[in-house]
């Protein structure tokens, strides 16, 4: 591993091959390290690694399945995606590609969620009238806020105080 090899990029395109083979779909995160930045890595490599394996993550490319495992989020019952929610608690997970359908989240499943949120969804398969198809149970993870939360400020909120006289 040279030093291009740093590069986030290079890295994460890196992982995500090394997920794609059938015997290699789900791996621990210390064997894709090793497997990276080799068997004795640096502090440096070793960080590089998890710092891209945290990223793809919180871009819904990866999936934590067991404990420490990772896998591609195509190989799982995951779905990733922006969160719309509408009156009356109803909420889509939305595809964002023309012509995939937009899922429906089930009544209560939205956990912390918030509207815009990009967020990991558990899909399991169901059949409905006699056709199979994937319906969403429930959020499993926000991945990215859409916004500040209570305890963030927000960078349009300003955080001096008044002064009175």
């Amino acid at each position: 591993m040279n030093a291009d090899d740093l590069d986030p990029r290079t890295l994460e395109e890196r992982i995500l091959a090394a997920l794609q083979p059938k015997s290699a779909r789900v791996q621990s995160v210390s064997d894709l390290v090793r497997a990276l930045a080799g068997k004795n890595p640096t502090d440096e490599r070793e960080a590089a690694v998890r710092a891209a394996i945290a990223s793809l993550e919180r871009k819904g490319d990866l999936v934590r399945v067991k404990g420490e495992k990772v896998s591609r989020i195509e190989f799982t019952d995951y779905a990733a995606g922006r969160l719309a929610i509408r009156g009356e608690g109803r909420a889509w997970l939305l595809s964002g590609e023309p012509g995939v359908p937009d899922l429906p989240i089930m009544k209560g499943g939205l956990a912390s969620a918030l509207d815009g949120d990009f967020v990991l969804v558990r899909v399991e398969k169901e059949k409905e009238r006699g056709r199979s198809y994937r319906a969403p149970r429930e959020v499993g993870r926000v991945l990215k806020r859409s916004r500040a939360g209570p305890t963030e400020p927000s960078s349009s909120r300003s955080t001096r105080r008044s002064t009175r006289s």
